[in-house]
């Protein structure tokens, strides 16, 4: 490659690249050969079994009706078995309550501190209000936080 100019390197690099793509393309298509299963037969010798292989376009075999009707039947008792019990049922019967607070009022001023009416209680961020620390008055919300666990505290919801 020495004595070549730049446009022969190109080529000829060109060309080896060309190669290797129709190798790789050629060889993608092809399907791996299915193994025929090997069936154990007296004497201790194994004797590999006919496979028979669908005709191009044709589909799998049905089952045939007394398989069916086995696998429909199974199927039915499985339906009449008990799975114990259900746990979203037991979360539908309990009422999740979340803290008996009630957001009344906010206002934030120029400076950007924010005060908020709770439970006729003004309070404002970084305070404690009971068991909870007001985290950030914002202008529609308040963010509570009782240990590791955030609440947000919004209006309610007007009735018409």
């Amino acid at each position: 490659m020495a004595g070549m100019t730049k446009e022969q390197k190109q080529i000829a690099v060109t060309g080896v690249l060309l190669i290797v793509l129709v190798l790789v393309w050629s060889f993608s298509g092809k399907k791996k050969p299915v193994s025929a299963p090997v069936v154990p037969v007296a004497g201790g010798q194994a004797k590999t079994a006919a496979v028979q292989k669908p005709a191009e376009g044709a589909s799998a075999p049905l089952p045939d009706k007394q398989a069916e009707g086995k696998m429909l039947s199974n199927q039915q008792e499985r339906l009449k078995l008990s799975w114990g019990r259900d746990p979203f049922l037991e979360m539908a019967d309990k009422e999740i309550e979340g803290p008996n607070l009630k957001l009344q009022g906010i206002s934030v001023g120029k400076n950007k501190k924010g005060y908020a009416l709770i439970n006729d209680e003004i309070v404002r961020e970084g305070q404690k209000y009971q068991e909870y620390d007001v985290v950030k008055i914002e202008k529609d919300k308040v963010l509570i936080k009782k240990g590791d666990q955030p609440f947000y505290l919004l209006f309610p919801a007007e009735e018409q």
